[in-house]
């Protein structure tokens, strides 16, 4: 699995919920890229941009073994920056599109992913994921569509 096919099956699962999803091209090298995906979804803007990790073990994943800090960034020290500034000046709501893959044998056995608040970076560098709310930023996948964002639907009920 690649980076580009988490962001493709987000897309689609953040379509299937009824988001306006838009993925930014990479363009050429001069030019830098903020972020991966610009989601709107209820008069909302939502920046997000897309991890993804692979674990070579044979435990189970779970949240508190994923650690989120700058080094997340690497060759790419404009991201982190660029969204914390869009949630300061209060243009939107920046997120960290994060999908781990647990591999065995060379095959993806496993794997989970996370939608996590930008603006929990400006307060801590580090963290794991087991220190937030899990169950409000766990996508869940669906088979046939892609990744989905429970949380959307008890935003759209508000």
């Amino acid at each position: 699995m690649k980076e580009v096919d988490f962001q493709s099956s987000l897309m689609r699962g953040l379509k299937s919920q009824g988001c306006f999803v838009y993925k930014i091209p990479d363009l050429a090298r001069a030019v830098v890229k903020p972020f991966d995906i610009c989601m709107a979804h209820m008069g909302n803007f939502y920046p997000i941009e897309c991890k993804l990790t692979k674990y070579g073990r044979k435990k189970p994943l779970h949240a508190g073994d994923v650690a989120i800090n700058p080094g997340n960034f690497h060759c790419r020290g404009h991201q982190l920056p660029r969204l914390l500034e869009i949630y300061e000046r209060e243009q939107g709501d920046p997120f960290l599109a994060v999908c781990v893959v647990r591999i065995e044998m060379g095959s993806a056995v496993e794997s989970r992913a996370w939608m996590l608040p930008v603006c929990c970076m400006k307060a801590q560098e580090t963290w794991t994921i087991g220190e937030l709310d899990e169950e409000e930023c766990q996508l869940t996948w669906v088979p046939t569509v892609g990744w989905t964002a429970p949380w959307l639907k008890a935003e759209r009920q508000r």
